[in-house]
């Protein structure tokens, strides 16, 4: 492609901690990405920073509306867009109408939490968007790779029970998603925390998800809602080789997953980082939020594990997923949790040129994505119980 027809290209938040790592693994990450680079790259952040190591600054800008959104678009004529800083996926997707279009997940103009955060997903699902061009939607680990995953598992079961790789032929009754964040900054600051939420992500995301008043999951398509807040209950589930108790978390891959696989029940189960943890158990006030990550902390170590858990009637249970650990994130300035997210991100990326409308990962060639996550954070692992007992939901609460 020549450079006067290459595509312009704007990543908005590549200050931020999903966007510096992005732009970290764009830099000097492998090969596979190339046709990333080759893009006219437009960068915009809300604030002020030092020259990026490729691509070409914007003037700092903070985007909270459809017109600022889609002023910029004309002025700078961009071709796609990327957004790794929570823009409004339905303003964005007006915009870039007739364009390319990526985001993370669902996100809205910040405002007051949003008490049913699938309500988004399940509007998505039911009247999809019909908006031309290429456009996805929910491209990180989860939702993102998790969707992706769900492939991988059910070949990886079906090839060691003998079956085919469907859900009525693995007798499959529950798909849980589950993740462990053991992160911390070092050195620990247990005696100075942030006396708001503290995560290893977006902490005002991180709260809004934990702190609606009741929580919810997919079971059979339809939405359930428990009688209690995400944080005030555990529940038991494999996460790698390890028995995890964690808090059962709306997400917007349940609903998407849900309406692939309408008869199992679907739900996302996540202990997270204990800075968290120590911030819900003071009463999940707001404050002054901590960022674990690196510059707003010196480092960080531990690990994450997220993956996806399949339950079946017949053959127990299966996990896969990716560990990452916060020494190998560490090599591209960032933290385990943030780094996951990135390799999504540039997975879902590669495939823009490829596609037309609006999709979510598991309609994407989910083999290339899962491998294209995998060059950044290392092999899928897999661990498989067979003689894990039927569980449904909410037999697994602690």
């Amino acid at each position: 492609m020549s450079a006067q027809t290459r595509r312009r290209s704007l990543l908005v938040g590549h200050r931020g901690g999903v966007g510096s790592a992005v732009m970290a693994l764009l830099a000097r990450g492998p090969a596979r990405f190339e046709p990333l680079r080759r893009r006219e790259l437009l960068l915009l952040d809300a604030v002020e920073g030092d020259a990026p190591a490729l691509g070409t600054a914007l003037p700092s800008q903070q985007l909270d509306s459809r017109e600022q959104l889609a002023a910029l678009v004309q002025t700078h004529a961009i071709d796609e867009l990327v957004d790794v800083a929570g823009l409004d996926w339905c303003d964005a997707l007006a915009a870039m109408a007739g364009r390319s279009y990526l985001c993370t997940s669902l996100e809205r103009w910040h405002g007051p939490p949003r008490i049913d955060l699938l309500a988004d997903a399940r509007a998505l699902v039911e009247t999809p968007p019909a908006i031309a061009g290429a456009h996805v939607l929910g491209a990180g680990m989860n939702p993102g790779c998790v969707n992706a995953l769900v492939d991988h598992a059910m070949a990886e079961l079906a090839a060691r029970v003998g079956m085919a790789p469907t859900a009525a032929a693995l007798a499959l009754y529950a798909v849980l998603v589950t993740e462990h964040d053991e992160t911390r900054a070092e050195p620990d600051p247990a005696h100075d925390d942030a006396d708001g939420c503290a995560a290893t992500w977006s902490p005002r995301s991180c709260a809004e998800e934990l702190g609606v008043p009741r929580t919810q999951w997919i079971d059979r398509g339809a939405v359930r809602w428990a009688d209690h807040a995400p944080w005030q209950a555990e529940y038991r589930a494999r996460c790698g080789d390890e028995l995890i108790a964690g808090y059962v978390v709306p997400h917007d891959e349940l609903v998407t997953l849900g309406a692939r696989l309408p008869g199992v029940e679907l739900a996302y189960v996540y202990r997270p980082a204990a800075a968290t943890r120590r911030w819900l158990a003071r009463g999940a006030r707001p404050g002054r939020a901590g960022r674990l990550w690196p510059p707003h902390v010196a480092g960080t170590v531990g690990r994450d594990r997220v993956g996806v858990l399949l339950c079946s009637r017949r053959f127990g249970e299966l996990w896969c997923g990716f560990e990452t650990d916060c020494a190998d994130a560490a090599a591209w300035g960032t933290n385990a949790t943030l780094l996951q997210v990135a390799a999504g991100v540039l997975a879902g990326w590669l495939q823009l040129d490829e596609i037309e409308g609006v999709r979510t990962v598991e309609a994407l060639d989910t083999v290339r994505y899962v491998d294209d996550v995998a060059a950044v954070l290392g092999a899928v692992r897999c661990v498989h119980d067979p003689s894990a007992a039927p569980a449904p939901l909410p037999s697994r609460r602690a």
